[in-house]
């Protein structure tokens, strides 16, 4: 069996099998300002789009397949969470993350090429097949799978955790998981950043257990983080796709993160608490 459903371009279901593309859902939004960004521009999300789009990830990083890419030093956005975790892990600031990727399953690593050319190309991992080849080549990367093929965060963490790691980043996208590594961190003394990803179309609920067990979140197309998160965080960097700190040591990795932004960077005191129509936003939220 060799089956991949991932999530991409608002939060579009892809399923791949051997290296093609054997199935597409609907976009639940039409336009992201990220994708038209992507080395290959979309302008436009739909069935169409998203089809070249990952084809082109299959093509040229081994996406789902053996020929997986597992180094990058190339950021993609300024503040997305593979990128903040890279530069945290850089600079010491991390010694370890926990993140998930095609072909692997959720991984511990302390190499922060991995976390940038991992979680740098795909946005959502929902089920994934391991592959050996792609295995074996991350083992030699300083870098381990929490068990081959299974996404667990909560039960990576604790396994970094037992493997002696004092400050752990980790990517999240229910409040579960963050509720259970945010008890688990603080039974066991340890340091997290606890970062949720992959957020669109989150309930109101959800969002509200997740920023109470969060330090960083990305607004995505969510209309309850970009609006919740707006109103409680200690620190938002971007506006058209704000990523929001929510703790002391999240915007103290944001900071750091920012020392490695080569684009110009403005701060401003005070949060936007509405979105501007003028502002290039996801359309629709949701």
């Amino acid at each position: 069996m060799d089956e991949h459903v991932i999530e991409v371009l608002g939060k579009t279901r892809v399923v791949i099998s051997h290296g093609s593309i054997v199935d597409i859902g609907e976009p639940k939004i039409r336009y992201c300002p990220l994708a038209e960004k992507f080395p290959k521009s979309v302008k436009k999300i739909c069935k169409e789009s998203v089809f070249e789009h990952v084809k082109w990830c299959i093509e040229n990083y081994g996406l789902c397949t053996a020929n997986r890419v597992l180094e990058a030093d190339e950021s993609f956005v300024e503040f997305g969470a593979s990128e903040t975790l890279y530069t945290c892990l850089k600079r010491e600031f991390l010694d370890c993350c926990i993140i998930v990727g095609d072909c692997v399953g959720t991984v511990i690593t302390k190499n922060a090429k991995v976390v940038q050319g991992l979680g740098g190309k795909l946005s959502g991992v929902i089920e994934t097949t391991p592959i050996s080849a792609v295995i074996e080549k991350l083992k030699a990367l300083d870098s381990r799978p929490y068990r081959d093929g299974e996404i667990n965060q909560f039960k990576g963490f604790e396994k970094a955790v037992n493997l002696g790691f004092k400050s752990i980043g980790v990517t999240v996208t229910s409040a579960d998981d963050a509720m259970k590594i945010r008890r688990l961190a603080k039974r066991d003394h340890v340091t997290s950043l606890i970062i949720g990803v992959h957020l669109t179309g989150i309930s109101r609920n959800e969002t509200l257990q997740l920023l109470e067990n969060s330090d960083v979140v990305t607004g995505c197309a969510s209309k309850y983080v970009r609006n919740m998160a707006a109103e409680n965080c200690m620190l938002q960097v971007g506006t058209s796709m704000p990523v929001y700190a929510l703790t002391r040591i999240g915007r103290e990795a944001l900071l750091e993160r920012a020392k490695d932004v080569r684009s110009e960077l403005s701060i401003k005191i005070g949060v936007e608490k509405t979105h501007q129509l003028s502002v290039k936003t996801p359309c629709p939220l949701v």
